[in-house]
């Protein structure tokens, strides 16, 4: 007589409540987040829903195969675990910020928690998707407790009934992976398949949130995941072409350059928003930056929207990697040839150049290993708050120190003696978060509070801002955040007043540039009056960058209006001081060029836009200017093609350390 075995019917259900619970899942997160099509209507479900399937049905064939109870159970609660803290993570980036989680976020996390507050948490999300969470495990846990039902294998194992089942999963899987893929649809216009095709998007995943909105949560990460394992390996031949089409791009140094062979010091002005600067409480930034002090080259419609690392290495090197991080593309002893250090010291020189990297914290996202000698940008010297010799102390992201005692303190570090030299310098004091009470900034408050009634005044005839009430949580927020420029123009003040004393006024300029909004506290929407998720609005993007360049200027001011943005920071350097460069490289163009009308900005965080058109979705372009035109439509989408087509090649350069 052929034996039999029992066993519980929450074999098959677990398998069938995970299918059931993923879907679920996808849908609540969609809903949420309020991801729309091209029809502003809202997507339940993603395009390509079928990726998402193909895999949920794997791993619910693995489930089912498993033996072990435990093992089961805690496989399913793996990946439930797994999409429920992705979903509270992509809702508080989408949310907060138009972005989603992937591998480049996580690997600089430690940067984040430690520049993270409470503020940043999607809070309703994250509590919707826990009550979604605790159903679905409170579901299956009685389950798994109270159903007795049971079934019974005759025959055969039920062992061999699983890897059927296990290897059918896998098939049927497979199989809607292949489906999905024949149906991926392709361009109408080739010149714009970039953006239009959907396939493209599948194989190149350029695009996250257009990615994770056709493709899923399952969808999107399986592809993502293998991606990075499979790699993106380049034949001998690609190198080749790669290197030919870098080579072409090559600019030589330009003796003849209004700057060359002058002195730099460029400055990440951290968190400088368009009301960083005032004529009451900060006349030399302001007049600096509006273009009214005879010294100034001023960009009044410059636009950022990035994390500080790369914004910093955007100036630096001209383009940012977005598959792999800066500082894991330059171990192993692999240049950027066409960094900021690296062409400055290239110019011919009468005298010896040094070129020095400054920032209060030398560990934060790597700086240690890629900023400093032999770290791959170039730098022959990096300092930071562990030089320091002064009184003051520096509590990492609460407490900075002022950045004019940093700055006088460490003045020969910031201008050296008898050489050439290149000064990066990341500022300290102007980071957030903005709360508590720094004792640094003691006369910086006194300042803000003696200045407050004709600087309120000032306000309210000349801008459009909003100032917050006195004595509320954003009236001590904004006190904070404008001490602490009120602290950073004393350290301007102090540059420009030993550059005088040491006879360089002439013979050197500096750059200073925003690397993003005030966004501490929605510190930036609240001033601005702008809602939290309004993303489009290309005001909450609109920061100061300027230069200190009387030797450029002779005494009458530029105000350049084009709009222009952190890429083209680097280019304007190089065609300044003629540095040369490569065109290939750098994903921005010259302010003084003509060129400056195919501006673009992509952010690494989420969205891109210029000044007529804003868009986190390729296939949703928002307009920002009701005179746009179709053919401006058409150039914005030229610019995409352009930017993303570059990123890809660029992309390989940095993962297979391809020498250009």
């Amino acid at each position: 007589m052929k034996k039999t075995k029992t066993y519980s019917t929450n074999r098959v259900i677990l398998p069938l409540l995970f299918i059931l619970f993923s879907i679920l899942f996808e849908i609540i997160n969609f809903l949420w987040l309020g991801f729309k099509n091209s029809s502003d209507r809202l997507i339940v479900v993603p395009e390509y829903f079928i990726f998402d399937l193909a895999v949920i049905i794997m791993i619910a064939a693995v489930i089912f195969f498993m033996q072990n109870t435990k093992a089961v159970a805690v496989f399913f609660y793996l990946f439930l675990s797994f999409h429920f803290l992705l979903n509270i993570a992509n809702s508080t980036m989408y949310k907060i910020f138009g972005d989603i989680l992937t591998l480049d976020l996580i690997k600089v996390g430690g940067e984040g928690l430690a520049a993270a507050e409470a503020g940043f948490i999607d809070w309703i999300g994250s509590v919707i998707n826990v009550v979604v969470f605790a159903v679905f495990v409170t579901v299956s846990a009685l389950l798994l407790r109270y159903n007795k039902k049971t079934f019974s294998i005759k025959s055969f194992s039920y062992f061999i009934f699983a890897i059927a089942i296990c290897i059918l999963g896998q098939s049927i899987g497979a199989s809607l992976f292949a489906i999905g893929q024949s149906t991926l649809k392709e361009g109408t216009n080739d010149a714009y398949a970039v953006i239009e095709s959907d396939r493209y998007l599948w194989d190149n995943l350029q695009f996250k949130i257009d990615s994770y909105m056709a493709f899923g949560h399952f969808g999107f990460y399986s592809k993502y995941f293998t991606k990075l394992i499979l790699g993106d390996n380049v034949s001998e031949d690609e190198i080749k072409e790669i290197q030919d089409y870098m080579a072409a791009g090559r600019v030589a140094e330009n003796k003849n350059a209004p700057l060359y062979d002058q002195n730099l010091i460029f400055i990440l002005c951290e968190s400088m928003d368009s009301f960083a600067a005032d004529p009451i409480n900060t006349p030399l930034l302001w007049s600096l930056s509006t273009g009214q002090s005879p010294d100034s080259v001023a960009l009044t419609n410059f636009h950022a929207r990035n994390r500080t690392n790369n914004s910093e290495g955007i100036t630096l090197i001209g383009n940012m990697p977005r598959n792999i991080t800066l500082p894991e593309s330059l171990t192993n002893g692999f240049k950027l040839n066409y960094s900021l250090p690296a062409l400055f010291k290239a110019t011919s020189s009468t005298k010896d150049t040094i070129t020095t990297y400054i920032h209060g914290l030398d560990t934060f996202y790597s700086r240690d290993t890629t900023h400093g000698e032999g770290g791959g940008l170039g730098f022959d010297k990096k300092y930071s708050v562990n030089d320091y010799t002064g009184d003051q102390s520096m509590k990492q992201f609460k407490y900075w120190m002022s950045d004019a005692e940093f700055v006088e303190n460490m003045i020969d570090k910031f201008i050296p003696s008898n050489e050439r030299f290149l000064t990066y310098f990341a500022s300290l004091s102007t980071h957030g978060p903005y709360t508590g009470t720094n004792e640094n900034f003691a006369e910086f408050y006194e300042t803000f509070d003696n200045n407050w009634e004709e600087y309120k005044a000032w306000v309210e005839e000349n801008t459009d801002i909003i100032l917050p009430e006195k004595g509320t949580t954003v009236y001590n927020q904004f006190r904070h955040y404008k001490a602490s420029f009120i602290d950073f123009e004393k350290a301007v003040s102090i540059l420009i007043s030993t550059l005088e004393e040491r006879g360089l006024k002439d013979s050197t300029s500096i750059v200073f540039y925003g690397d993003h909004n005030a966004y501490y506290h929605n510190l930036c929407n609240n001033i601005k009056g702008v809602k939290n998720d309004d993303f489009s609005n290309l005001y909450i993007n609109h920061i100061p960058a300027f230069m200190y360049s009387p030797a450029l200027t002779q005494g009458n001011p530029i105000v350049i209006d084009t709009f222009c943005n952190t890429y083209d920071l680097l280019p304007t350097v190089c065609d300044l001081y003629g540095l040369g460069g490569n065109t290939s490289w750098f994903q921005g163009y010259s302010v003084f060029s003509e060129d400056i009308e195919k501006s673009f900005f992509s952010s690494n965080l989420s969205g891109m836009f210029d000044e007529n058109f804003f868009c986190t979705s390729v296939k949703n372009i928002i307009t920002n200017n009701t005179d746009a035109t179709m053919e401006d439509l058409s150039s914005f989408k030229e610019k995409v093609v352009t930017f993303y087509k570059r990123q890809a090649l660029l992309e390989k350069i940095y993962k297979n350390r391809i020498v250009v």
